[in-house]
């Protein structure tokens, strides 16, 4: 027979918490830090649940000071790790990429990620071919046109079915030359459960 005296817990990987901001790397773990010393984007919406009005700001958390700005009043409720941006179907918030700006990624290569927890129908919006977009950037020359997302009528999906999947397209150049992927994932996702969804783009000639 053994009395515990004390009982501790070293934590072989982080679990259940925000990402470093700052470009901070996270240590005292065995493995599955995060080093976010390339990161140029970080919206955590640390703020308080609460309606966002028309033209309010959102922190940018990463060094980079990319700071959202709300466009036609959007929300922010319980998240997985405190509180989220609600996809209220009708407000959006964005950042401006100037040409200095880190986000101009050119052909270089970046990973969007996000957590994502949806019952919405995905094509609903735009028939037959809509989308729900999560993540985008859109040039106003009608060149770069990307958006992640989800969807369910993409051509590249298993089986265009109505079930909502990870999906976007990605085009370096829309017009004239309309260089574009179509891409779609395997998963459903508009299952109202929080989903993981990343996607990487590597790096490419002009």
């Amino acid at each position: 027979d053994v009395t515990w005296q004390t009982v501790s817990w070293d934590p072989g990987a982080p679990f259940g918490k925000p990402l470093p901001g700052g470009g901070a790397s996270e240590t005292g773990y065995q493995m599955g830090t995060a080093n976010m010393a390339d990161n140029v984007l970080l919206w955590q919406f640390d703020a308080p649940p609460g309606a966002l009005q028309d033209g309010d700001t959102l922190a940018d958390a990463s060094s980079s000071g990319n700071t959202l700005t709300v466009s036609g009043g959007e929300a922010l409720v319980a998240g997985l790790l405190g509180s989220s941006l609600e996809d209220a179907l009708g407000g959006y918030v964005f950042v401006p990429v100037t040409a200095a700006s880190e986000l101009n990624f050119g052909v270089s290569e970046f990973t969007w990620a996000l957590w994502v927890k949806t019952a919405h129908d995905c094509p609903a919006a735009n028939p037959p071919s809509g989308n729900r977009v999560y993540l985008g950037a859109e040039d106003t020359s009608d060149e770069t046109h990307l958006w992640f997302g989800c969807s369910s009528s993409l051509g590249s999906c298993p089986t265009p079915d109505g079930t909502g999947r990870a999906g976007g397209t990605f085009c370096s150049r829309k017009a004239p030359t309309h260089d574009c992927t179509v891409f779609c994932g395997q998963r459903v996702i508009n299952d109202g459960k929080w989903h993981h969804m990343a996607i990487v783009k590597r790096g490419h000639s002009p």
